[in-house]
């Protein structure tokens, strides 16, 4: 996995449609159209565009309004991004697709957290896919379950007792795989 690279920006940067971000380690992105908004409007995701080509670059920008719980909320977000990134890392393929990964944070000055920059989740939920009469794919109904159990494995491995909703769904102090 890529590292996350941090992209810093000055106090008070608005980011607009069109702004270039230079990302270490990556290549040069464009700032698209905005196309969603979070809760109450304190987030907005931009499309990212490849700077050189003007294609879509698999990745979106998420930043929040200057407002304090605003930018707590992402800077959270952006700690668990990392640290998916770093779990990725450690347990290698088996997790490493299951879940989104920050590729860079954009910082202001003072280290305020203002943007991530992730991947961009495509594609047809799972319970539409599935309850379409003409679906019967079993191995994809297997391969999903086995993503999601690799998934609560390593969760509960790296979380341990911390997380009681681990520990109701598998037993307390049972491994998901033991």
């Amino acid at each position: 996995m890529t590292p996350v690279s941090e992209i810093i920006v000055p106090k008070k940067h608005v980011v607009a449609e069109g702004d270039l971000l230079q990302v270490p380690g990556l290549r040069d992105l464009r700032v698209g159209r905005a196309f969603g908004s979070g809760f109450m409007a304190q987030n907005r995701i931009y499309q990212l565009l490849d700077a050189t080509t003007g294609r879509n670059a698999g990745l979106v920008l998420k930043v929040c309004r200057p407002s304090g719980a605003a930018q707590h909320s992402l800077a959270h977000e952006a700690r668990l991004y990392r640290n998916l990134t770093l779990l990725a890392d450690k347990y290698g393929p088996s997790i490493g697709t299951l879940f989104l990964h920050a590729r860079a944070v954009l910082i202001q000055e003072d280290r305020t957290i203002v943007g991530v920059i992730i991947e961009k989740a495509s594609g047809l939920s799972i319970d539409k896919r599935v309850s379409d009469p003409a679906f019967h794919d079993v191995r994809y109904v297997l391969a999903l379950l086995a993503d999601v159990l690799t998934a609560l494995d390593v969760a509960q491995r790296e979380l341990g007792a911390l997380a009681s909703c681990l520990a109701d769904g598998a037993g307390a102090g049972m491994s998901i795989t033991g």
